[in-house]
């Protein structure tokens, strides 16, 4: 109704155009008044067939500059467009399509879209272009192209022309995204078990030293629930002494003079408890700021504890040795390795820096009787 107002505007438009150029000609004297009433009207006719191929060469013009600006769009697009029938035979392809597909574009236009559908996919590709010849709606799937045996995936959009011969094939190369996709899910999958299930406590936190997450080996190291654990922040359960040195990292990290640290660390359990711990602390920056810190912590209280009691054995040992009369020697069977007492070697007239810790020493000063009894033995 819109389109039939406007044309009898544009006729109105021109008719009035017609007259007035007609009112400024002369027409010839002598004429009776019904000649002059056709040349009048055929002189209007004339004048508005004139106007009217003005305007529709004006249009023409427009739209073969639309239509030369559309396929130099079309052509020189970076994204691979194809048209094809619904057989699914190749009509057109842009520059990309031709690049993609590695043909020559008459080679291209000898062949059919489905011929490089991945067999798997052959299916899921004929429903989508059924579907999209059925309803004349856009349609989208994700299928798999084998190209000079190179396996791509691929986002597939369509539109459909007015008269439903052709559709215009939209071919998008996702397969580094979905790379990207799979490798991402691949991270997140190994950190959600080691977070879940590893045996090392794993936080979260952000840079104001709250704990944002936490996860269950944590909670049971230091005896809280993962709720109070998240609302304390790190430092209300560090050890006092080790505080200083653990903020001052953390400081560093934060003002970006480092990315991680790592140092040993005591926190105190809920039972009040001192946790011997080993942590190494990273971060994720984002545009301008930390996002968050990621921090595992490893229980080494029962190491650390084997070492001091195995470091006061060593003492006592030594202090053994040194305060015996006896004089002791002290042979690893397995390693060779071997220690003589100070006293041992004074009573065989030595000064301690005189005899070496050898087997060599050893077996040098045996009497000759002894000799082949006493190897034989340590033999055995």
């Amino acid at each position: 109704m819109k389109e039939s107002s406007n044309k009898s505007i544009s006729t109105k438009l021109l008719r009035d155009r017609a007259i007035q150029k007609l009112l400024t000609s002369t027409v010839g004297d002598g004429d009776d008044s019904e000649c002059l009433r056709l040349l009048h009207e055929l002189q209007i006719h004339q004048i508005e067939l004139e106007a009217q191929n003005e305007s529709l060469r004006t249009a023409d013009i427009e739209m073969n500059a639309a239509l030369q600006s559309y396929m130099e769009l079309y052509n020189f697009s970076p994204t691979p467009y194809l048209m094809i029938g619904q057989d699914s035979r190749i009509q057109h392809a842009n520059y990309a399509a031709v690049k993609l597909f590695g043909r020559v574009s008459f080679e291209l236009y000898k062949l059919r879209f489905g011929a490089f559908v991945n067999y798997s996919d052959l299916p899921l590709f004929n429903a989508f272009l059924d579907e999209a010849y059925a309803t004349s709606i856009n349609q989208s799937c994700e299928i798999k192209l084998l190209i000079n045996d190179t396996l791509l995936s691929v986002l597939l959009r369509t539109s459909i022309n007015q008269q439903g011969t052709s559709l215009l094939l939209e071919v998008l190369d996702i397969t580094e995204r979905q790379q990207v996709a799979e490798n991402l899910r691949k991270s997140e999958f190994l950190f959600r078990s080691q977070f879940d299930l590893g045996n090392i406590g794993i936080a979260i936190t952000s840079p104001d030293k709250v704990w944002l997450r936490v996860n269950r080996h944590l909670s049971d190291m230091l005896g809280y629930s993962e709720a109070k654990l998240q609302s304390l922040s790190w430092a209300e359960l560090t050890h006092p002494e080790d505080l200083d040195k653990n903020v001052a990292q953390f400081n560093k990290m934060v003002a970006g003079e480092i990315n991680s640290y790592e140092l040993g660390k005591r926190f105190i359990h809920s039972d009040g408890s001192i946790i011997h711990t080993h942590l190494t602390v990273s971060c994720y920056r984002g545009v301008s700021e930390i996002e968050f810190i990621i921090a595992s912590v490893l229980d080494v209280t029962k190491r650390n504890k084997a070492e001091e009691e195995l470091r006061q054995s060593k003492e006592r040992y030594e202090l053994a040795m040194k305060g015996t009369t006896d004089g002791l020697w002290d042979f690893n069977l397995v390693t060779g390795e071997i220690r003589y007492s100070q006293h041992w070697k004074s009573m065989l007239g030595y000064s301690d820096e005189e005899i070496g810790n050898d087997v060599a020493e050893w077996e040098q000063r045996l009497h000759p009787d002894d000799k082949d009894r006493a190897l034989l033995y340590i033999a055995e």
